[in-house]
């Protein structure tokens, strides 16, 4: 158990049970009012082709360099873990969907190589940790589907900015 609440081995962030706690406490603490709890599921676009082309190592390389620009883009209270491979999530506080995206962007801007980027936010009191996640994986899968490159908010006619 005290190994998997390490920081993950490779890039030095946070893993899947260190997220699981702080998103269930931030959305213990943000039920219904600003700020919201925003998630953002991260998958590297092109990722196969970094490991499959330039080796395991090259691949490595890439993961750790791209841990470092999301702590460079992300801001104090914001955590950025890594699921595994190539996927990490990012859980911050936002005041509204149009904050959570200027976040995702910036994401999107600081990865090279290509980055998709789902967010959803916690808002109505409703969404528990798993539903948050999901909704934010769904939309960064909307974004794969039309070729990466960009953040795509869930639900997005409900959360219009």
């Amino acid at each position: 158990m005290a190994r998997l609440a390490l920081p993950d081995p490779l890039t030095g962030r946070p893993t899947r049970t260190v997220r699981a706690d702080r998103l269930r406490v931030g959305l213990s603490r943000h039920p219904r009012a600003a700020p919201l709890l925003a998630a953002l599921a991260l998958d590297l676009d092109r990722f196969k082709a970094v490991n499959d082309t330039l080796g395991h190592a090259a691949g490595d390389q890439f993961l750790v360099e791209v841990a470092h620009r999301l702590g460079g883009v992300l801001r104090g209270g914001d955590t950025a873990a890594r699921l595994g491979g190539d996927e990490f999530v990012v859980l911050c506080e936002v005041a509204g969907p149009a904050e959570a995206r200027l976040v995702a962007d910036r994401v999107v801007e600081q990865v090279p190589g290509g980055v998709s980027v789902g967010v959803a936010l916690a808002g109505d009191g409703s969404e528990d940790p798993a539903a948050l996640l999901r909704a934010a994986d769904a939309a960064m899968y909307v974004v794969k589907r039309a070729g990466g490159g960009r953040s795509e908010l869930a639900g997005r006619s409900r959360m219009a900015a």
